[in-house]
């Protein structure tokens, strides 16, 4: 019974001492990160990262939240779902539709991603 304890006590005498270093071993890896990975995203502003992130979308969507007001409804054409979705991250409180509802829109907007096209009416 002695023998038991004595070689459960070391077990996990031996498992939190692996935890303790595995964890030291992260932290530092994590820390190292920031002069390799992240020293692109340190120097610039919020604008200039969800530029990168979202990719050309984000400067058209900063064109339309220029123009609309919050009671505004954006009719958007696009060929990508994730445009859509964005825009209705960009430009919330603004509702962004893809015209399936019986909303009358004040904007229709169209933003091919495939072929450039860009297009912003008032209706």
């Amino acid at each position: 019974m002695i023998k038991v304890n004595t070689l459960m006590k070391k077990f996990v005498i031996l498992f939190i001492t692996f935890w303790i270093v595995l964890s030291v071993f992260r932290t530092l890896f994590n820390f190292s990160k920031i002069f390799t990975e992240e020293r692109v995203w340190i120097g610039i502003s919020d604008e200039q990262k969800r530029e990168k992130i979202f990719g050309p979308v984000y400067s058209f969507l900063q064109i339309i939240k220029q123009q609309t007001i919050k009671n505004d409804v954006v009719l958007m054409k696009t060929d990508d779902l994730k445009n859509f979705y964005i825009a209705r991250y960009v430009l919330y409180p603004t509702r962004v539709t893809r015209g399936v509802n019986n909303v009358n829109p004040t904007f229709s907007v169209t933003f091919l991603s495939t072929s450039s096209a860009q297009e912003i009416n008032k209706l």
